[in-house]
């Protein structure tokens, strides 16, 4: 990922991915030397994180009292070049990056305009091929397993870590 500071991307986390995820994530995922946990990204880059206001957290929040939580079940391990990732199995996953990208039409989804964003849950990002399939072939074995998403993370990279800014509940009684 190689993230810069005042970088920010909304994401939903799912700790579930862990112990599953983890270890091939430290030392084969950018991002997760990076501090970012295991997740699926929604926008990113996302609104630099100076130019976050309150309209913005508003916008956001608005967004996510329109969606319902999530259940996803991780039973799929899948390649894009140079990333191995999980598939979340998710048609609200795939909901929740199209309202995204409808939201904020000019955040481009990792800086593309002709990309087709699939949910997905990075294993290993530039791994050499040895590497990424051992990771699949770990990963494999523990699968399927399933997660309850309940919230959309605000992320941002602070020049050190990701860390996480604030967290918006899903559901029309989110809290204001």
């Amino acid at each position: 990922m190689f993230s810069e500071v005042g970088d920010s991307a909304l994401v939903i986390l799912v700790p579930e991915a862990e112990p599953i995820v983890g270890e091939w994530r430290a030392s084969l995922d950018p991002a997760a030397a990076e501090g970012m946990p295991a997740h699926v990204t929604v926008l990113y880059p996302f609104i630099p994180a100076p130019q976050i206001d309150d309209d913005v957290l508003d916008d956001i929040r608005h967004m996510c009292q329109r969606h319902k939580p999530i259940v996803v079940k991780f039973s799929a391990v899948d390649e894009f070049p140079s990333v191995v990732w999980l598939d979340p199995g998710s048609n609200e996953c795939t909901r929740l990056l199209e309202d995204a990208r409808v939201t904020w039409p000019d955040q481009l989804p990792y800086g593309r305009s002709d990309l087709k964003v699939v949910p997905h849950l990075t294993i290993t990002d530039g791994a050499d091929a040895n590497d990424a399939e051992r990771a699949k072939a770990s990963v494999r074995k523990q699968l399927p397993f399933m997660a309850r998403i309940e919230s959309l993370a605000l992320m941002a990279y602070d020049g050190s870590e990701w860390v996480i800014e604030q967290q918006f509940a899903f559901g029309p009684h989110a809290p204001h």
